[in-house]
């Protein structure tokens, strides 16, 4: 995770390539392959991370995702993903979050990073202050002002 959020994405793939061997199927090395995956652009690696290496992924979610990025590229990927997330996992307000600010809604991705913070996700606080996922709103003012509540 260090890796990740100090957006050494190369680091981090060589690194994730060693636990990899070490264990070949870590469901926490593919999600974090995946994360990577999408911060690098590369969403087909990314779907194909999902597809081989997460036992609960539902086959049509997975098609769902594809055919956004082959319609529409990367906008494509973004909205699938957040259909999919709205379907299936709505409740988690981070990663609706992150998925509105990759499609450039920074006020439905506010409102719902500010849920997170009021219902105190537990992720909140290990990557609010660092997560690439926050960089399209890190100098916002009212994501100053989460921070501050979470405790930075």
């Amino acid at each position: 995770r260090v890796l990740m959020r100090g957006r050494r994405f190369d680091e981090f793939l060589k690194q994730a390539e060693r636990s990899r061997k070490l264990d070949p199927n870590s469901v926490l090395t593919s999600v974090h392959l995946a994360i990577v995956y999408e911060d690098l652009g590369r969403f087909e690696d990314a779907i194909h991370e999902v597809e081989t290496h997460s036992g609960s992924t539902d086959g049509a979610d997975v098609r769902q995702v594809r055919a956004g990025l082959k319609a529409q590229g990367a906008r494509g990927y973004w909205r699938a993903r957040l259909q999919v997330q709205s379907k299936n996992n709505a409740d988690d307000h981070r990663n609706m979050a992150h998925l509105h600010f990759m499609l450039g809604d920074n006020e439905a991705g506010l409102r719902e990073l500010e849920l997170a913070v009021q219902q105190r996700d537990p992720g909140i606080r290990f990557d609010i202050k660092s997560s690439p996922w926050w960089d399209p709103i890190r100098n916002a003012t009212r994501f100053q002002v989460l921070l501050r509540k979470v405790g930075y």
